[in-house]
């Protein structure tokens, strides 16, 4: 089988609302709190999201836009699924267990909006959530890089990558 290292569909998570983080910018250093209204940081993230897909769009990838909504649960990070879950060859799927409270919630959310963007009948999906309540964390993409056409993958371990469901995950 042909790995291929680019995807011709995405799923994007169009944000209603984009702001500091407390929980995760607690061991995100990538985070920064500019002091900007949160307001004038949700609007400037939608005019880069939605600007975005339409690169994307131009260039022939498939981009399913789910929209989210704080209905039930405030998920200021929604826009980074990437974290959450990794789609593999094979109709796989892995759900990726959470430093963060709040970003738990976002599987709850959009799980399933997840799986009709995928569009596919025979979904083998590999939850490993369960480690949360262990203390232990794999943020998918976010934590790793994965090298498909190699079937290789680099992770840094941190609080939120662990040693062993990363090799597990491997």
């Amino acid at each position: 089988m042909t790995h291929r290292q680019i995807t011709r569909d995405i799923v994007m998570v169009r944000p209603c609302s984009f702001y500091f983080n407390a929980q995760t910018a607690a061991n995100d250093f990538f985070q920064k709190n500019l002091g900007e209204k949160r307001d004038i940081v949700e609007a400037k993230a939608l005019i880069e999201f939605d600007g975005f897909v339409d690169k994307l769009r131009s260039k022939g990838i498939n981009v399913h836009v789910v929209e989210d909504d704080n209905a039930v649960f405030d998920t200021p990070d929604s826009i980074f699924p990437n974290n959450w879950f990794v789609s593999l060859d094979g109709d796989n799927l892995v759900l990726c267990p959470m430093f963060a409270q709040d970003r738990r919630f976002e599987r709850i959310k959009f799980l399933g909006a997840l799986i009709e963007a995928m569009g596919r009948e025979h979904l083998h999906i590999h939850d490993y959530t369960s480690y949360e309540k262990d203390g232990r964390f794999l943020e998918g993409t976010g934590a790793m890089v994965l090298d498909r056409a190699n079937r290789t993958a680099y992770c840094c371990l941190s609080q939120r990558a662990d040693e062993g469901l990363f090799r597990r995950f491997c």
